[in-house]
């Protein structure tokens, strides 16, 4: 934790996008490459680490007004056939002009996050320290490319966008609760329904499964209790480090070793998704009317926490992110791994 403090405070210095994770991360991915960390990832520390996140993401969501239950109706669709179509062509493309495997490619051309994917490639006995580097080096790039795509679009949104997003912008600044006595209680209450949430989704066996349970748990304590606390800065960024720290403990020697070779596949996957991303975006806010910002967000090629944490620097619909994010991910546990196990 020492070495995953040092590596998160110095991202946040260097004002990296979502710097207290990349610290975390490549400093424990370099204190196990060099044995100076000898341990691994376990369940437990995972499963508490989804919770801790579940919460954080859940406790960001707001209500969905009618208006927003209609248009995600038919985003939804939209989102989830074409995330799938990208899945396919790129894994596709890059499996046939890359000497990586059709396997590996597959799982590293699906834009879930690289600890869930990682988990597929170990159920599925690929090489996961392949998949891992791959979806590592596009995290990296989206994450330090995507802060500027959203500002270069927050500043080309015409006024009408801007105007449909003042509400929230207000509901975003809201004082939270001091922390009284009634504020204390509804934390303790908001961590054990995010457990049990947790526990229920862990029980059926998806590999991210705690965190859709606790987050769908406190999404759905949304809608009985109002007015729910939001988390401190400093307990966000505690639970970014926890983040980061446990998917350095992913990655081995092995894994940087596997550089040269996988250094023009990251790149060309990383290429390939963006581009399709930022289409399949602009299909989006076109075809069906959603914000350009939130558009870009739902359909960007990075991890539900990650791009959460990006939407919340620039106020985007943080509820319709959420929302899309969540039923993609389901998507590609549910539909990407009988894809690669049928190539297997």
């Amino acid at each position: 934790m020492l070495i995953a403090s040092f590596g998160a405070f110095i991202g946040l210095k260097l004002k990296i996008p979502m710097g207290t994770i990349i610290g975390a991360m490549v400093f424990i991915g370099l204190g196990k490459s060099f044995s100076i960390i000898q341990f691994d990832t376990s369940k437990p520390a995972s499963f508490v680490i989804q919770i801790a996140l579940g919460i954080m993401i859940g406790l960001s969501f707001t209500r969905l007004t009618k208006q927003q239950f209609k248009q995600m109706r038919d985003s939804l669709v939209f989102v989830v056939s074409s995330i799938l179509v990208m899945t396919v062509i790129t894994g596709f493309v890059v499996g046939i002009f890359t000497p990586i495997s059709m396997s590996v490619s597959f799982l590293s051309s699906a834009p879930g996050g690289m600890v869930e994917m990682a988990t597929m490639a170990s159920a599925l006995k690929l090489d996961a320290p392949s998949v891992i580097f791959l979806h590592f080096s596009r995290l990296l790039i989206v994450m330090l490319v995507y802060p500027y795509i959203i500002s270069y679009a927050s500043r080309m949104i015409s006024k009408d966008e801007l105007i449909m997003k003042k509400p929230l912008e207000n509901n975003e600044k809201r004082p939270q609760l001091n922390k009284t006595q009634k504020s204390s209680i509804k934390y303790l209450f908001i961590i054990i329904v995010g457990l049990l949430g947790g526990l229920i989704g862990f029980l059926t066996g998806f590999p991210i499964g705690a965190l859709i349970g606790c987050l769908i748990s406190i999404i759905i304590l949304h809608f009985i209790i109002d007015d729910l606390p939001k988390l401190p800065i400093v307990v966000k960024r505690c639970i970014q480090t926890f983040i980061g720290a446990n998917i350095g403990l992913s990655f081995t020697s092995e894994t940087f070793l596997l550089l040269p070779k996988l250094i023009i596949p990251g790149l060309f996957i990383t290429l390939l998704t963006i581009l399709f991303s930022l289409s399949l975006a602009y299909l989006l806010s076109k075809i069906l009317k959603v914000d350009t910002l939130t558009a870009v967000c739902s359909l960007a090629p990075a991890g539900m926490s990650e791009m959460v944490m990006i939407a919340e620097r620039y106020h985007v619909n943080i509820p319709i992110v959420i929302t899309i994010h969540l039923f993609r991910i389901i998507t590609i546990i549910s539909l990407v791994p009988m894809i690669v196990y049928h190539l297997t």
